[in-house]
């Protein structure tokens, strides 16, 4: 069963990159899910919106494979994937950051214009703004948002990240000021 899937992979990434025509208008976005601090997991998800615009009617969206894009290693590090319903995860099988495939694929449908294809799992190092992507390279069959019709397009979006420092609680002065004054009473008997 997995060589099968593996040859109709093939043989529909191949087929999509011979019947490239024009590209569809596909709008890629990045979306940071929760506040970043420093010491945070966070997670990124990737969005392909007006997924079948300028398509036709009868096109099919098959599947996405993308890696990811990190312009700033000091402040995050890339943690994991989860590919979304009803996608397959073949991120593994394909060696990229993110991949997934419907079979049958995705019909030309209202309801299939915004999608969430993946969702990103960072850690935040450190404290400062960053950015962080998403890239495909249309020279890898494997690679970009691909359909059955038309092709592979190219599935790039960045986002900027600001990581915030951990702040102090409001009572560790209190606690400090309070811890040093008990080693100071602590000195102040050990003399007499």
């Amino acid at each position: 069963m997995k060589m099968f899937k593996k040859f109709l992979l093939a043989f529909l990434f191949a087929a999509a990159l011979f019947n490239v025509t024009a590209a569809s208008a596909a709008v890629v976005n990045l979306n940071l899910t929760d506040t970043v601090q420093v010491g945070s997991t966070f997670t990124v998800e990737v969005w392909a919106n007006e997924l079948f615009a300028g398509l036709q009617t009868d096109e099919e969206f098959l599947a996405f494979g993308m890696s990811v894009a990190n312009n700033s290693p000091e402040l995050f590090s890339f943690t994991g994937v989860t590919i979304a319903t009803p996608f397959a995860d073949d991120s593994a099988l394909l060696t990229l950051d993110a991949a997934g495939s419907a079979f049958p694929g995705m019909s030309n449908q209202p309801d299939n214009q915004s999608m969430l294809l993946a969702s990103l799992t960072f850690f935040a190092n450190s404290a400062g703004n960053g950015t962080l992507g998403v890239r495909s390279d249309l020279t890898d069959p494997n690679q970009g948002l691909i359909f059955f019709k038309n092709g592979a397009m190219s599935l790039n979006a960045d986002l900027n990240v600001n990581v915030s420092a951990v702040p102090l609680p409001a009572a560790l002065p209190l606690l400090l000021s309070g811890m040093g004054l008990l080693v100071g009473v602590a000195r102040h008997r050990n003399k007499f």
